[in-house]
């Protein structure tokens, strides 16, 4: 999926999930009061958090030493501050997976326990 066609989806389904939760929702938002540190996508008073992770099967920043150790670093200060990140491949915004997964953690789906 590219750039672009990554940022309409995400921001189809943060708008979509935000009027269903009637909840704010940003795109970048910016979490951290010191660091510039971004969420690809946030529902600031759930503190729940998105990010695409793209790049997975090609070697891209998120799986390679440096780029991981940097994810790391803003991961654990986001839950240090309480947020709960969800991480999702670019192909499960196609795939309704991480529509699925955000509805249950903003309540707006209740988990299937049959």
């Amino acid at each position: 999926m590219k750039k672009e066609q990554q940022h309409l989806c995400l921001q189809a389904l943060v708008d979509n999930l935000g009027d269903t939760a009637r909840t704010e929702t940003a795109i970048e938002y910016r979490f951290h009061p010191v660091r510039r540190w971004r969420f690809d996508a946030a529902f600031p008073e759930k503190k729940i958090a998105v990010e695409i992770d793209g790049g997975a099967f090609i070697g891209g920043r998120h799986t390679r030493g440096a780029g991981f150790k940097a994810d790391c670093e803003k991961l654990n200060n986001a839950a240090l501050l309480g947020w709960r990140v969800f991480r999702f491949l670019p192909r499960q915004l196609k795939t309704g997976e991480a529509h699925d997964v955000l509805s249950l953690a903003l309540g707006v789906k209740k988990a299937d326990t049959s």
